[in-house]
């Protein structure tokens, strides 16, 4: 469910000439103008990720990121309410870290825009699209990847086999 709150996942620090990334998750309240860090953490460091938020699913999407230099494929699905984490059984079709994130509740769509997979140089910026379309809303598992035109790719949330043998 909706929380009217906006969550923060990772980031990134510098501390004595070298920097890293975070686990930290904060939520910020804009009624209250507050900010916290929840109890909570990310399942792993995570920084220059994006984030998404299907009002139908009730759940958060934080895509890609870095992980200490290294840009990831992975699609980290946070629940607000119960603070749990589950991973989707579909990564990215690369790795990226940069990119940007919107999601387009009349046509249940995500987009994926932009990146880099290399997160020290800029020549690796990327003009890729990835949608993400939710046809059902189901668990991980329903999640298909599939190429649509060259680099662009479309990741569709399908009803898995248990959900159609009712």
């Amino acid at each position: 469910p909706y929380t009217g709150k906006i969550c923060l996942f990772g980031g990134a620090f510098s501390e004595g000439g070298s920097w890293g990334s975070k686990k930290d998750i904060f939520e910020f309240d804009p009624l209250s103008a507050s900010i916290s860090m929840l109890l909570e953490k990310l399942p792993e460091v995570r920084s220059r990720a994006t984030a998404f938020y299907p009002d139908e699913s009730g759940e958060i999407y934080i895509v890609g990121g870095d992980l200490s230099g290294f840009p990831r494929s992975d699609i980290l699905i946070f629940d607000p309410v119960s603070k749990t984490f589950t991973t989707s059984s579909v990564s990215l079709p690369k790795p990226l870290a940069y990119a940007g994130g919107a999601y387009v509740s009349d046509i249940r769509t995500a987009y994926i825009l932009g990146g880099s997979t290399y997160v020290f140089q800029s020549q690796y910026m990327l003009n890729d699209i990835v949608e993400i379309r939710f046809f059902e809303l189901l668990p991980p598992s329903g999640l298909t990847a599939s190429l649509v035109e060259g680099s662009k790719v479309r990741l569709d949330w399908l009803p898995s086999p248990s959900a159609n043998a009712a």
